[in-house]
């Protein structure tokens, strides 16, 4: 008796999970979430059934990586020796506010850092054509940073504070310094804050269409999701908010056709795989 009072549970459990695998899902019955990974980075995301074909998605993604390197500043070296040696008074200054009198002393390297902004809200729409495949079209928007790339320099303070010294005593001593980045004709300065900046900016609104295989809201209570598709940012653009930075960026690379590259790549490609759960 109790072995058949057994097989008969176990009949009924086999039975509601076939009946609820074969049944189409009603709107928001049943909610999903889902861990990916991919070319946007890793990412979150929420699903909800719309219709046995439709199911809509709303979620974030992030690459979090940055870069560190460091480059030469331009600073007249021999003509801070000179000056300092042929004006006392200078070098006592610089004496008094703790600062080397030897350009063999100073610090010329500045800290350059490039960071990716691959942050994005994003609303999906999965299509299903067939209601038993779980091949699926996506359509939605991709909402985050305008910055794809931003690279930030910052100079060293010693060589702030050595050149504000030395542009004190400019027309006695007949020399400008002007501490910046030379590179060819042009000489990139620091703002007044003593940094550097440049960024490639794409679209902040990116429409995405892509296809898959696997359901955001599964059948079962875990599955899997495979996706490709491209992103439309549009063209990306280079710009800075220091003006010599902008014209040298945009001129050198119009110059060597990076930019007539850059106008064709409007698209960046997507692949992702997911672990989708559903809640209930």
């Amino acid at each position: 008796m109790k072995k058949q009072i057994i097989l008969i549970c176990l009949l009924l459990s086999c039975c509601t999970t076939i009946s609820f695998a074969q049944r189409d899902m009603k709107a928001f019955e049943h909610l999903a979430v889902g861990l990916e990974a991919g070319t946007t980075g890793i990412g979150l995301d929420v699903a909800v059934p719309l219709h046995p074909h439709f199911a809509l998605r709303a979620g974030i993604a992030m690459f979090p990586y940055s870069y560190s390197t460091g480059f030469d500043i331009d600073f007249a070296s021999s003509e801070m020796d000179n000056i300092i040696n042929q004006y006392p008074n200078i070098k006592n200054e610089l004496k008094q506010n703790g600062l080397p009198t030897n350009s063999s002393e100073l610090d010329t390297e500045a800290n350059l850092k490039a960071k990716l902004g691959l942050l994005n809200g994003k609303i999906l729409v999965d299509i299903y054509p067939f209601r038993k495949a779980s091949f699926h079209f996506v359509a939605g928007l991709y909402i985050g940073k305008s910055k794809l790339v931003s690279v930030t320099g910052k100079m060293p303070q010693q060589v702030t504070e050595v050149s504000e010294i030395l542009n004190k005593y400019s027309q006695q001593t007949g020399v400008d310094f002007e501490t910046g980045i030379a590179l060819g004709d042009y000489s990139i300065q620091a703002n007044e804050l003593g940094n550097v900046d440049a960024a490639i900016k794409i679209n902040s609104i990116k429409p995405y269409v892509g296809l898959g295989f696997g359901r955001s809201v599964p059948r079962k209570r875990i599955g899997c999701q495979f996706e490709m598709g491209v992103m439309f940012h549009g063209k990306p653009k280079i710009v800075s908010s220091i003006a010599s930075v902008n014209d040298l960026l945009n001129d050198e690379l119009s110059f060597s056709g990076i930019t007539d590259i850059m106008d064709k790549i409007t698209i960046y490609p997507m692949i992702s795989l997911k672990l989708v759960g559903r809640i209930f």
